[in-house]
């Protein structure tokens, strides 16, 4: 993890209850470098033709389907279905600048890399020298990495000219990755890599490494300083990183997760349980558990909202999507869901979770203030994921 602008940048201090009650209540609105050849990349312009107004991507939310090329485009403003775009490949991995202004996808399978000019709904195609099953951004939007996982081979690319400035040698077998704050650096977690790999993306090569096992998952706090991760051993360990001094701060253990998620301000973790069907709530300083809640089987995914004060956790096989408290630390209802929920996103004020449901072929619209669903939007056959850019608690 990790638009109009936002009210409030996801990274800023949160404010105080009275504060939000009284002014903000009601905002709605990863062995040496070693490098590979770098292909020139080749544009293939292509557009919905009939959709052909500009449209405002930093307030465009796109929605995936399964196994289809094209992309719903919703102004999430109005919740209102602007049409289609069509990316040329399944978009198995996509990502959004800051900004709103470019997206970009690949579909884990060949080297092409599709990118998307949302305002003009133009894509155009850029051939890889590494099969990308993982993309990032970096923080300011300008800098995509593009990671094949499998063999470690990591492309840097500057993301709108679509120039490939640097490509190296990571570690096989990659499991997580993040920018540090300036994009001066990638974070790598890697099976066959003992705890984090720092590199230096000036050069590509290793600068240092943050001690340990290896990692699974690995998450940037909103202040950009720290991180956390999950650690692969026996006592399901989650690290508190330093990412400047590259050192462990803190540890908690006996919690597993599918993945760790950080909340838009940086109050709380949120830690999914698919197996035992729980959600922890922990605090962040220090680093310590909070409350283990029931939610349901099948839990691996979390999202935050309004302000921190509420978590949404789908679950998949219960075709619900469960509500926490934060602040009370305790379970706050559930909503029920015409089918399997899909990948969602918050919007960058925090107000709407949008979640896309794939029995029924609709984006579920839920209001985080008031904890309920205020409506759906129709978008076709499967929805399987919801992007948004600059969207509230989006650190990855």
């Amino acid at each position: 993890m990790r638009a109009g602008r936002a009210v409030l940048p996801h990274f800023a201090r949160r404010p105080s209850r009275r504060y939000v009650l009284s002014g903000l209540a009601g905002a709605t609105g990863f062995a040496a470098a070693s490098g590979f050849s770098l292909l020139r990349p080749s544009a293939t312009p292509r557009s919905d033709t009939a959709v052909t107004p500009p449209i405002d991507g930093r307030r465009t939310l796109i929605v995936t389907a399964r196994d289809s090329t094209s992309v719903a485009l919703i102004a999430f403003d109005e919740n209102r279905l602007l049409g289609h775009l069509d990316l040329g490949i399944v978009p198995l991995e996509l990502r959004m600048s800051d900004g709103g202004v470019l997206m970009a996808a690949a579909d884990r399978q060949s080297r092409r890399l599709a990118v998307a000019e949302v305002a003009a709904r133009t894509v155009r195609h850029i051939d890889l020298p590494c099969r990308p099953t993982r993309l990032l951004v970096s923080p300011d939007g300008a800098t995509l990495a593009a990671i094949d996982g499998d063999s470690g081979e990591i492309a840097v690319i500057d993301f709108r000219s679509g120039r490939i400035a640097l490509g190296f040698q990571g570690p096989a077998q990659i499991r997580a990755a993040i920018f540090s704050t300036d994009a001066a650096l990638l974070f790598v977690g890697a099976d066959t890599f003992q705890g984090v790999a720092t590199f230096d993306l000036a050069s590509g090569r290793l600068a240092a490494s943050i001690g340990g096992p290896p990692v699974v998952d690995l998450v940037r706090s909103p202040n950009g300083r720290e991180g956390f991760a999950i650690a692969t051993d026996p006592e399901h360990s989650i690290l508190h990183l330093d990412l400047r001094s590259r050192v462990v701060l803190g540890r908690l253990t006996g919690r597993p997760a599918a993945g760790v998620f950080t909340t838009g301000f940086g109050s709380y973790l949120l830690l999914p349980d698919p197996d035992a069907g729980t959600v922890t709530i922990a605090s962040v300083k220090p680093l310590q558990p909070g409350p283990l809640l029931a939610a349901a089987g099948g839990v691996s995914t979390a999202y935050s909202a309004w302000f921190d004060t509420v978590a949404l956790v789908p679950s998949a096989p219960a075709h619900k999507v469960f509500l926490f408290d934060l602040e009370a630390g305790c379970s706050d209802g559930a909503i029920g869901l015409a089918g399997r929920p899909g990948f969602g996103t918050v919007s960058p004020e925090g107000d709407k979770f949008y979640l896309p449901v794939e029995d029924s072929g609709e984006v579920v619209v839920i209001d985080t203030r008031d904890r309920r669903q205020i409506g759906s939007i129709s978008v076709g056959v499967a929805p399987v994921r919801a992007v948004i850019a600059g969207g509230y608690g989006i650190c990855h």
